[in-house]
């Protein structure tokens, strides 16, 4: 399915193919745990542990601070993943990257 990795340490987006499994989710953004942050219709898979464990780097969207990368996914109403419906550009456009020294 197509997804939206967002890689706060290299300040990028890109559009990827995921197979939406969970465990895959956690080796894409690099994580033990795991929280969700709602874009639209989709969701943001992001490090629930990122702000305690000594990230430093992440981005603001939608006036919330995300430490770490993430992961954007659709969702089919019946509470699996899917496609996402974003626009990697409005993606892009929300997003404003940050750097911890």
């Amino acid at each position: 399915m197509k997804a939206i990795f967002i890689d706060a340490k290299n300040a990028q987006i890109k559009e990827i193919d995921h197979s939406g499994k969970l465990e895959d989710i956690y080796k894409t953004i690099g994580v033990r745990h795991i929280e969700a942050v709602f874009f639209g219709k989709d969701h943001i898979y992001v490090d629930e542990e990122g702000r305690i464990n000594g990230t430093s780097f992440g981005f603001h969207v939608n006036g919330i601070e995300i430490y770490g990368n993430g992961l954007l996914l659709g969702d089919d109403g019946k509470g699996d993943e899917a496609d996402h419906t974003s626009d990697i550009n409005r993606v892009e456009e929300s997003i404003d990257w940050f750097f911890v020294l």
